[in-house]
């Protein structure tokens, strides 16, 4: 297969998730607003939040907005750098590079998350 094809290739799956993890992103953050202001009845306290954390799938959707934030950012940042024209080998060290570092981020909030509201 031709090198630069797949080159193509691989960029169009890199933007098209860029796209994907904005528009869920948004979804989200409109979620959250809406849970956390208009269907708290009452002064909002940190009981509140705990018991509402405490849920599988509210861990489940901070851990989906962590990982597309992460995903989302560091991408951009990404394609941000590589408009500069980089060079093939500094293109793989960034991308090995902020990978990791999404790593080392995700499983950071990994712990903040989980112990969360037990």
């Amino acid at each position: 297969m031709n090198n630069n094809f797949e080159a193509k290739r691989i960029s169009g799956l890199f933007w098209s998730l860029q796209l994907v993890s904005g528009v869920v992103l948004t979804a989200i953050l409109i979620l959250h607003f809406w849970v956390l202001h208009y269907t708290s009845k009452g002064e909002l306290t940190y009981d509140k939040v705990a018991f509402r954390i405490s849920h599988p799938i509210w861990k489940a959707i901070d851990l989906l907005f962590l990982v597309l934030a992460l995903y989302h950012g560091l991408n951009g940042l990404r394609a941000v750098l590589l408009d500069f024209g980089l060079s093939k080998s500094l293109e793989k060290f960034l991308f090995w590079s902020f990978s990791f570092l999404a790593l080392i981020l995700f499983l950071f909030g990994y712990q903040v998350i989980m112990p969360l509201g037990k």
